[in-house]
């Protein structure tokens, strides 16, 4: 990421920027995509400004509207952009159940296209679901206040939502919503500690002597809330590693407690190498991590060893901080799913792996660990995860398809195709669904068209046990027993391709598939077309 971004940052979010301040904005970011607006009301008071605000995402939007239809038929509909977006003003419906109408409207667009959709709504409160990915503008109604709608101005405008809920509208979608439709969410945030998480410096002011304002005080509640969302948070600080640690024992008025923190590195050392090594522990991307400093000669030195790293400088008044954190790009999750209260504790876990594997033999260690494999085949009730995991590996993964869900929902429906999902727990964790695989029938062969597993589950000795089985049970469920794979070289799939070359290069044509023979290391379940 590069600091330019630093300054853009403090024009968005050190205070609240005017119309004609964004206005005079310039996108020039290259990845652009395309969305179609379905609309009951204007939505160009927004886009006129989001740009701005997409920028700072690293992305830019051309918007393709519909005509103004009440009853969103859709009959224009082309499928060439790449999201579909309903703009919905609710309270023109006098019918009761309005849910049941936009549900319906939803699920009419979704089966005309893969796409991902957004809907927004504004007039009436609802909800639509969790495999719904919406937005409720009325949930900015408490930030603005009273003039939240302009009533008097609907005609001119051809909406009542106000000139200021439209500014909100174009933040929240610009740097949350509509990134969050093209894009994997990060999985780490690495924070400083020193006139960052708090006002003073430890090493000066001494533990007592630190003071946690207000503003710093709501800037952690937001980090645990996050942490509790599913990232991980981490401090990088130099300080001493003990002092530290004594810090957070003793000051039990932090909302950011250490339970919350998945690592902890106080050192003297660049923070770059910190943050390295935390990236090495996770076993993650540094693209996937986004690092707050107060600093910005240390900005700067991280910037320049790991350019891929998202950065979020920290301000003196911390509420400025917490207002960047909070519209930042990539920390809103689609959808939520069990794993990610699993993700905490698996990764202490791996810790604990780590040093079994040291001590032990390969054999000894994986008896040791009592590990057991669920394999389930188009699982419904998993479909939403399958498809998060698709859209966030990086190192094992073997074409970067990045199914939306209604792809998912398609395979799982199709009768030539079979989604293969992979469940992992041993006596130390449960890592939850860590993976899955897409195979297509095409003939009398089935194409491996997909396959990832998360970074979390990578490195304890049983990939080839895992997938050769999840294979093996999804040529079953097609009825064939010849194989072809697609691989695709990317940037970070490093993984992926060793173990391509090693185990499945055989297969780039169409062969017999020969299964592995089975191993009592690992304790197997086939659990079919089960759900959980």
């Amino acid at each position: 990421m590069d600091m330019k971004y630093i300054d853009l940052q403090k024009y968005l979010f050190d205070h609240v920027p005017f119309r004609s301040e964004l206005i005079k904005i310039e996108n020039d970011c290259n990845q652009i995509y395309s969305i179609k607006v379905f609309r009951n009301h204007s939505f160009e008071l927004v886009s006129s400004v989001i740009h701005a605000y997409l920028k700072y995402a690293g992305m830019n939007i051309e918007f393709h509207y519909s005509d103004y239809d009440d009853s969103f038929s859709f009959f224009d509909f082309s499928d060439t952009e790449d999201a579909v977006l309903l703009w919905m003003d609710l309270s023109r419906y006098a019918v009761d159940d309005v849910e049941s109408f936009v549900a319906d409207r939803v699920k009419d667009i979704k089966n005309r296209t893969s796409k991902p959709v957004l809907v927004v709504t504004t007039g009436r409160r609802i909800s639509l679901g969790k495999d719904i990915f919406s937005f409720d503008l009325d949930s900015l109604e408490q930030e603005i206040g009273e003039g939240f709608f302009d009533l008097k101005r609907e005609g001119l405008t051809g909406t009542k939502l106000s000139n200021k809920a439209c500014l909100a509208a174009a933040r929240e979608l610009g740097t949350k919503y509509l990134p969050a439709l093209f894009r994997p969410a990060l999985k780490a945030i690495v924070v400083d500690l020193d006139n960052t998480l708090y006002k003073g410096v430890l090493g000066e002011d001494g533990i007592e002597g630190i003071e946690l304002t207000s503003a710093h005080a709501a800037l952690q509640k937001k980090l645990t809330e996050l942490a509790a969302q599913g990232f991980f948070i981490c401090v990088v600080s130099k300080n001493d590693q003990s002092d530290v640690e004594k810090m957070f024992d003793l000051r039990s008025d932090f909302p950011l407690q250490k339970s919350a923190l998945t690592f902890i590195i106080a050192s003297w050392q660049a923070k770059s190498k910190s943050i390295l090594d935390i990236a090495a522990r996770l076993n993650i991307g540094t693209d996937s991590i986004l690092f707050i400093d107060d600093n910005m000669g240390e900005l700067s030195e991280v910037s320049s060893r790991i350019p891929d790293i998202h950065l979020l400088h920290a301000q003196d008044d911390a509420s400025a901080t917490l207002r960047a954190l909070s519209c930042f790009p990539g920390l809103l999750k689609v959808f939520q799913n069990r794993e990610d209260t699993l993700r905490q504790s698996d990764v202490q876990a791996n810790e604990q792996r780590r040093k079994l594997q040291e001590n032990l033999s390969h054999e000894e260690y994986l008896r040791n660990l009592g590990m057991e494999l669920r394999i389930l085949l188009d699982d419904e009730a998993g479909k939403a995860r399958i498809a998060e995991l698709s859209n966030k590996t990086n190192q094992f993964i073997f074409t970067y398809r990045r199914y939306t869900l209604a792809q998912v929902e398609a395979l799982i429906a199709g009768r030539n195709s079979v989604i293969v999902s992979l469940h992992l727990r041993d006596k130390l964790s449960d890592s939850g669904m860590i993976g899955a695989l897409v195979l297509v029938r095409e003939g009398d062969t089935a194409v491996l068209d997909e396959m990832y597993i998360s970074c979390r589950a990578l490195g304890r000795g049983i990939d080839d046990i895992i997938i050769f089985e999840a294979i093996s049970d999804g040529l079953k469920k097609l009825s064939v027993n010849k194989l072809r794979v697609n691989f695709v070289r990317g940037e970070r799939n490093r993984p992926a391709e060793m173990f391509y070359q090693q185990y499945l290069s055989g297969y780039a044509v169409p062969a017999v598939f020969e299964p592995r023979p089975q191993s009592d290391l690992v304790n197997i379940i086939h659990e079919g077309e089960s759900n959980e």
